[in-house]
């Protein structure tokens, strides 16, 4: 860092006046501040981002789950008509039969 260059020169010149290093001192400890100030305002921005994004998270996985036990539900329901229809089709051949076999007597 060239400022810590300067630092060090006028360190080594064995100056007696420190004005200008006192001063570049207090610049770096200010401008230190101020990005402090910045990353704790974006720390502060990144951290309710990831709580919404968890939040939104949580809700599609439970929206998720919600739709995956509907289908289960839906897909057992067609398995009973499927068995419901197969029984009806099965009574209507026996019936078919019956009526055949009382038609020809």
């Amino acid at each position: 860092d060239p400022r810590m260059d300067l630092v060090m020169l006028a360190l080594a010149g064995r100056g007696k006046n420190f004005d200008n290093v006192l001063k570049m001192i207090d610049d770096m400890v200010a401008l230190l501040g101020k990005e402090q100030a910045d990353d704790d305002t974006k720390k502060r921005y990144c951290e309710g981002k990831l709580d919404s994004t968890e939040d939104e998270k949580k809700a599609l996985e439970l929206r998720a789950s919600d739709l995956e036990k509907a289908l289960a539900d839906a897909k057992e329901g067609i398995a009973t008509l499927a068995d419901e229809l197969a029984a009806l089709a099965a009574g209507i051949k026996d019936l078919d039969k019956s009526v055949a076999e009382a038609t020809e007597a």
